[in-house]
């Protein structure tokens, strides 16, 4: 009988999700803000609003997907929520503020919040990469 063998390759654009179980909610976006996927996020906990924070501390989740300054004005108006990761393990090189990608010290500082907030969301450095 002949065997068959195949070599199988994953590969993405953006690998900002590297656990397995990753979870999400929904928040209101804030009107005329663009939110990149991976921008970290506050969340109102009485309006459920989300926004930028101004540093990589003091978040709550993490964009989902890209959505415009138009789109989320758009979405706010009609009561439209945004997807965004509350609990999971995420890549802290994907990880940004406001679509600023984070620096060194902006990965240490997020992911020390992270940790001491206690929050559901992990951000790591993958395996095997050095963070320069």
């Amino acid at each position: 009988m002949a065997e068959i063998t195949r070599d199988i390759n994953y590969t993405t654009e953006n690998e900002l999700v590297i656990g397995v179980d990753a979870k999400t909610s929904n928040v209101l976006p804030t009107t005329a803000t663009a939110y990149k996927r991976g921008d970290v996020v506050v969340v109102d906990g009485a309006t459920n609003v989300a926004t930028h924070p101004e540093t990589a501390t003091g978040y709550h989740a993490i964009v989902a997907q890209d959505v415009s300054a138009e789109q989320a004005t758009s979405h706010a108006a009609s009561g439209i929520e945004i997807p965004v990761y509350v609990g999971g393990e995420f890549n802290a090189f994907e990880c940004s503020v406001n679509g600023t990608k984070l620096d060194k010290a902006g990965r240490l500082l997020a992911r020390a919040y992270a940790t001491n907030a206690g929050l559901s969301l992990t951000l790591k450095l993958p395996a095997g990469i050095e963070d320069k």
